[in-house]
């Protein structure tokens, strides 16, 4: 599942990081730079179920997940549970930075076709 934990704690051991759950935080990414990020955001990732989210979307209409590989914010995800809901794996980071996001595209636009 997307632990939430997980990801506080990947962007805390980051230097420059600042949490502030009442109000805006400054998470460093990997690349230098930094994302602004309301305390709503926090909020949410706490309080809402993005598996029963998939899930229902799924009963709704044909619904796919890219997941990323590599994904150093996410982590290993397990979608397992999710119904009528197809799991595709590309190989790339959270971002699907360099090569990976020319795949990513292309895998979107092969679904979408």
């Amino acid at each position: 599942t997307m632990n939430f934990e997980r990801m506080l704690h990947n962007f805390q051991s980051r230097p420059g990081t600042v949490i502030d759950m009442t109000g805006t935080s400054r998470l460093a990414r990997r690349d230098g730079s930094f994302t602004l990020v309301p305390a709503e955001y926090f909020h949410e990732r706490q309080t809402i179920n993005p598996l029963e989210l998939y899930t229902k979307l799924g009963q709704e209409s044909e619904t796919a997940i890219i997941r990323a590989t590599e994904d150093e914010i996410l982590g290993d995800t397990d979608f397992a549970e999710l119904k009528r809901v197809r799991v595709i794996d590309l190989e790339g980071n959270h971002d699907f930075s360099r090569e990976s996001r020319q795949e990513l595209i292309q895998k979107i636009q092969m679904e979408l076709l």
